[in-house]
């Protein structure tokens, strides 16, 4: 998934060195790369980029969306942080992971 990172958008790649210069211990997990047609008009394609990003206490997802009508991409880089101590909290209480438990 790294290698993805020279595919992504100037605009990605330069919130994701400035975010990991200003965190000297996260690391880049890596960027996924997704294309879909959200529109009536199936022409339309969007890409969504996101970078996946851990440190000591937090994750963090940096995305950006590119379309194939440049007037509707995204103006800026959308960053999403929690800690990790929330992320266990949803592992402990969603329904969503409940059912992904491994029964023992």
């Amino acid at each position: 998934m790294v290698s993805q990172f020279e595919q992504a958008p100037e605009i990605l790649k330069n919130e994701v060195k400035e975010f990991l210069r200003d965190r000297k211990t996260a690391k880049l997990l890596g960027i996924e790369v997704i294309e879909f047609t959200p529109y009536k008009d199936k022409s339309i394609k969007e890409t969504r980029y996101t970078a996946y990003i851990e440190d000591i206490s937090f994750v963090a997802t940096l995305t950006f969306d590119e379309c194939s009508k440049p007037e509707w991409s995204s103006e800026k880089v959308e960053i999403n942080k929690m800690f990790l101590s929330n992320v266990d909290f949803f592992f402990k209480n969603s329904s969503l992971f409940k059912r992904l438990e491994i029964k023992e």
